[in-house]
């Protein structure tokens, strides 16, 4: 059973990565368009283990980029 964070650890997450992790599940259309059921997870839930969804094939998981400011 694959999870959340045993796909982030297997695949090493930046020190650089943002404050949440999307997890983009297709569904299905009739317009043969493809949309996405979006769960957003904050990284502190996922770090500390309050929230550890299992991922279904064909899932994307999006780690963006913390914000980068210059002074």
């Amino acid at each position: 059973e694959m999870t959340l964070s045993r796909a982030l650890a297997r695949a090493g997450i930046s020190p650089v990565a943002g404050s949440y992790v999307e997890i983009r599940r297709p569904k299905q259309t009739t317009a043969g368009t493809v949309e996405y059921d979006v769960q957003t997870i904050q990284r502190a839930d996922l770090d500390e283990l309050r929230i550890d969804p299992r991922l279904k094939t064909g899932d994307d998981i999006f780690v963006p980029k913390a914000p980068v400011y210059y002074m």
